[in-house]
């Protein structure tokens, strides 16, 4: 048997890695348990052709939390740029808007469509950045659920809206922007990300406008090492603070006695021992509701069986090419580019399709990574990877069902390149089965902790401390599984005030101070 202070099930990046870092440099004595070779499986980079890189999660969020200067990253290893181009929008009538961190040259791509809605849209976001360090902690890096904090980005929200609480919550995500644009294409250009579901049903009242809105503080950076290297820098921090990583290892139950957990039995890889690892002050699981009830057998409660996550779900298509996707050029410079609706109208049926079980709504809000826009590489092959539209699980016939829904993406994508069949060197397909054959706690192939179907948004999540005494949560809570560390953050600090080691001197960073940090010297400058 072999005792720690705090026992992390699952080393995954949003939530298991960055709190076990977090707790070590606290002074707590951490171990983690991560069932596969290496931790934040859903965050690493891979090669499909020699120099071609690919990242499971494209998408980097990370320069948003305070992570990077509390555990001191850069020291590690990591190092963040802005990137040049945050991501264009284009329809299947080849109209178009570039999104850049500039927000006179995106007013400017908005206004060629409507000169008074890029007004209104470089005022609101003038708002948003203004409050966006105190709304970015009320609404994602505080523990949930905490009403006090709800209502302060509530309020916020309304302030930046100029819309009245009452009436915000009331509002769907397409009535707020109905209400604030008049273009049908500026409407359908910035909603291409928010409609990806990362904070909310943006057809739900209240909820769809807050989702909205929050999408737009989501600003993204380029690790030029790959995605992968943030993954290995918190492996880093936590390793030189003297944590410990118990790698290919398997959890068989979590352990409660005398009405409170106190460990862990597991099963290194190879083996057919079984290990008891005991934690004299807590236990984080971040395995995800339905594992975790699974694991605790009799001591689970009915909101981990009960967790939904089967709504909207992960397809993606990786590409190896011979040249870059023929995009006009503009658009062809952003490392994202969505293909979005054609009209308003279809955006909006697609939104309401998204609650169903049609697998249509996989060929909607489809999002393309260019990745030689994100990485130098090979000069002769280029990497795409196609995240279809999250859509819904449907059942377990995805080996059968994977194969026309790549012919059918071809066909889409040979509309923009009548060329795509000539300049495809390779190509893997990877289902929503695949994605949780891979990783258990990705449910369905759910990659954010669930559903935000009735009773599962924000503080009808889980909690952060569990019914079970001793027992913690970092998966399945809000604010959902992302690239922004926000879960480990949060559950890190619940622990720490539990176990009397929150106070410290390097523990005191603010959301957003990577970019804050970066503006400041471009001011300067």
């Amino acid at each position: 048997m072999t005792e720690y202070d705090v026992l992390v099930l699952g080393g995954g990046l949003s939530g298991g890695l960055p709190a076990a870092a977090y707790l070590q440099k606290a002074g707590a004595r951490v171990a983690i348990v991560e069932q596969g070779v290496d931790a934040g499986r859903f965050y690493l980079s891979y090669e499909l052709y020699p120099g071609v890189r690919f990242d499971h999660s494209p998408v980097n969020f990370s320069g948003l939390s305070p992570a990077i200067g509390d555990l001191d990253l850069e020291s590690h290893g990591y190092a963040l740029a802005p990137p040049p181009v945050t991501l264009a929008a284009m329809d299947g009538r080849g109209n178009s808007a570039v999104f850049y961190p500039d927000m006179a040259r995106t007013c400017a791509e908005l206004a060629r469509y409507s000169p008074a809605d890029a007004d209104t849209f470089g005022a609101l976001l003038g708002r948003l950045f203004a409050q966006a360090p105190a709304l970015l902690k009320a609404a994602f890096y505080t523990p949930h659920p905490d009403a006090a904090a709800y209502s302060e980005a509530v309020q916020m929200t309304a302030e930046v809206l100029q819309m009245t609480e009452a009436d915000l919550l009331r509002t769907t995500g397409p009535e707020l922007l109905e209400s604030l644009f008049e273009s049908d294409e500026v409407r359908r250009f910035v909603t291409a990300l928010p409609a990806l579901n990362l904070f909310g049903d943006l057809l739900q009242p209240g909820q769809g406008a807050l989702a909205w809105a929050w999408s737009l503080m989501l600003r993204a950076a380029v690790a030029p090492g790959g995605n992968q290297s943030l993954v290995k820098a918190l492996e880093r921090s936590f390793v030189a603070s003297e944590g410990t990583l118990l790698r290919n290892t398997v959890v068989h139950d979590i352990l409660v006695e005398g009405g409170r957990c106190v460990g862990a039995t597991v099963t290194p890889f190879g083996t057919t021992d079984v290990v008891t690892l005991r934690a004299r002050g807590a236990v984080i699981s971040n395995l995800g509701a339905p594992l975790t009830g699974r694991l605790l057998g009799s001591h689970a409660w009915p909101a981990l069986s009960g967790w939904k996550s089967d709504n909207r779900v992960l397809t993606v298509q990786d590409l190896v090419l011979r040249r870059p996707l023929d995009l006009p050029e503009d658009v062809a410079a952003a490392p994202r580019v969505y293909l979005v609706w054609d009209s308003w109208d279809e955006c909006v049926n697609w939104l309401a399709q998204s609650r169903t079980d049609s697998a249509e709504t996989y060929f909607g809000d489809i999002e393309l990574t260019q990745f030689h826009r994100i990485y130098p590489g090979a000069p002769n092959r280029f990497g795409l990877r196609v995240r279809y539209g999250t859509g819904p699980y449907i059942d377990d016939a995805w080996d059968a069902r994977k194969g026309p829904f790549a012919e059918r993406m071809r066909g889409i994508l040979g509309a923009l390149d009548p060329e795509l069949d000539a300049i495809v060197e390779y190509e893997h397909t990877a289902s929503p089965l695949d994605f949780w054959r891979s990783n258990p706690a990705a449910t369905h192939g759910n990659p954010i902790g669930g559903d935000f179907v009735g009773g599962q948004w924000i503080e009808d999540r889980l909690p952060y401390r569990s019914p079970v005494p001793q027992l913690y949560l970092s998966n399945a809570v809000w604010p959902p599984a992302l690239s922004w560390l926000a879960a480990g953050y949060n559950v890190a600090c619940v622990v720490a005030e539990d176990l009397g080691i929150r106070e410290q001197p390097w523990w005191h960073h603010q959301p957003g101070s990577w970019f804050a940090a970066r503006a400041a010297a471009a001011e300067s400058a």
